[in-house]
């Protein structure tokens, strides 16, 4: 897509890993260009698509193969707890979570801490399910994930490395599912769908410092229609002035209701913003006044640690993250995060 072309195209990366396999290989040809060297790309085995056995070009509309194939069962499983799945004798989803957490350690690790190599940025170019496996194995989290981090085709993630000491280095989860054509991963007009959208203030006191961010959230969530507008703070917090952001949200967006202010009265995983979207009927817009409320909100919507969470980074004022909250305490999924 050219949203991602333009997207990456101002990145300097130093070297690409890619899937073998040929959409792949040509995307990151594109990406790479012409004027990089051709020996700072290596092709890795294990970044090729979740490997299916049996299931391999099943058409999931033909019931009547699936049926015929005895696959009733596994096909009801793939789509309720895939973690579960088994088919020919494997459990495709587990085996792929082991290859991504291969990929970090034998390939990615490697490369980028070898300080002979001077590498900074690393583009690595894949599919939809070994991403969600390599996203899922820099957070911590396992198999049950899958499908809970989104990755939409052409959807671009970023994360951080930091070198902490000589064994220990943090990952953080700093962009998700960008697609560099302002349209953020929501289905607001399907029937059932619940989402909770959350932005990170900058805490700013001015109308006139808030109004760019308002336009441009406005902007991307146009066409989303919200029954609710919060404006919410950690337990160890103090705010007392107004928050000018949700204010300006709430106006943009034509709430007839009240700006809501919530103050969280513990500092544990918070579960009232998802069970409020379930229980309305549209979607919630959070406005998170700091960062432990921003943790808190994604620990109960995601069902995640206090550590993972702290993986995933809301940056104030970049944009916002999406959850899909539709199926669920168990299977909320994130569709995007600081997506601008």
């Amino acid at each position: 897509r050219r949203g991602v072309f333009e997207l990456l195209k101002r990145e300097k990366f130093d070297y690409c890993l890619r899937s073998p396999l040929q959409r792949a290989h040509r995307t990151a040809e594109v990406i790479w260009g012409e004027e990089r060297s051709k020996d700072k790309m290596n092709t890795i085995h294990d970044l090729r698509e979740i490997d299916l056995y049996a299931f391999q070009g099943l058409d999931k509309n033909d019931k009547e193969t699936i049926e015929k194939r005895e696959f009733t069962n596994a096909y009801a499983q793939w789509k309720t707890a895939p973690e579960k799945f088994e088919v020919s004798g494997h459990f495709p989803v587990v085996e792929l979570w082991e290859r991504g957490d291969k990929c970090w350690k034998e390939y990615i690790f490697p490369l980028v801490l070898d300080e002979t190599k001077s590498i900074n940025s690393l583009l690595v170019v894949a599919h939809n399910a070994v991403n969600q496996s390599l996203v899922g194995n820099a957070l911590g989290v396992g198999p049950e994930y899958f499908r809970r981090i989104l990755q939409n085709n052409c959807g671009v993630t970023k994360i951080e490395l930091t070198t902490l000491s000589a064994k220990y280095n943090e990952l953080k989860l700093v962009k998700l599912n960008q697609t560099g054509g302002g349209n953020p991963p929501i289905k607001s007009n399907v029937d059932g769908k619940r989402y909770v959208i959350l932005v990170a203030s900058k805490n700013g006191d001015e109308m006139n410092e808030a109004m760019s961010e308002v336009n441009a959230i406005h902007t991307l969530l146009a066409d989303v229609p919200f029954t609710r507008i919060l404006s919410v703070c950690s337990v160890s917090s103090n705010f007392n002035s107004e928050c000018v952001l949700t204010k300006g949200l709430s106006a943009m967006f034509k709430q007839n209701n009240p700006v809501e202010c919530v103050k969280f009265e513990t500092d544990a995983s918070n579960e009232s913003v998802q069970a409020d979207a379930l229980e309305s009927t549209g979607n919630v817009l959070i406005v998170a006044r700091d960062e432990h409320a921003c943790r808190q909100i994604l620990s109960g919507c995601l069902n995640i640690s206090k550590g993972v969470s702290e993986r995933i980074k809301v940056i104030p004022g970049d944009g916002v993250t999406i959850v899909d909250v539709s199926k669920g305490f168990n299977k909320s999924a994130v569709n995007c995060l600081n997506f601008i």
